[in-house]
């Protein structure tokens, strides 16, 4: 009792306390991070590759439909031409109508208008080519710098 009230006290404590982790949880769960951005990332990429293919590959198609659809409005403009001369040809000597006459013109006026808009779309169309292949500032020459 007197080394209670003395404050003396005989005995030694001493503590060691040890953590020991074979497996890094810490940097697993930051490469399972990494590992699902990278996959994220990559998912992303390819989805992108494939709407600029996608772009790429429907401007070329508008392009062709583009081509096809003038030539087929300029064969349709020289046939109402041919039709419209032979129109008039008929009506001079008295074997046609001035209302033939007129519907043929009206045809040649329609053709005419198809072969405009036709030619319009063909501008359109090479305008969202250059667009999707990255050419259109080149195309114009406008540099930015």
């Amino acid at each position: 009792m007197s080394n209670l009230f003395s404050g003396d006290y005989p005995t030694l404590q001493a503590g060691l306390l040890i953590e020991w982790n074979p497996r890094n949880r810490t940097a697993e769960a930051a490469l399972a991070q990494a590992g699902l951005v990278e996959r994220r990332l990559n998912l992303a990429r390819r989805q992108i590759e494939q709407a600029i293919e996608a772009e790429v590959r429907n401007s070329m198609q508008g392009l062709t439909t583009a081509r096809q659809r003038i030539q087929a409005a300029r064969a349709s403009e020289r046939a109402a031409q041919e039709k419209l001369d032979s129109e008039i040809r008929l009506f001079q000597t008295g074997e046609s109508t001035n209302f033939l006459v007129l519907t043929r013109q009206n045809e040649l006026i329609d053709s005419k208008r198809r072969a405009v808009t036709a030619t319009l779309l063909l501008n359109r169309a090479v305008a969202l080519a250059q667009k999707a292949i990255g050419t259109a500032l080149t195309a114009h020459s406008i540099r930015l710098d």
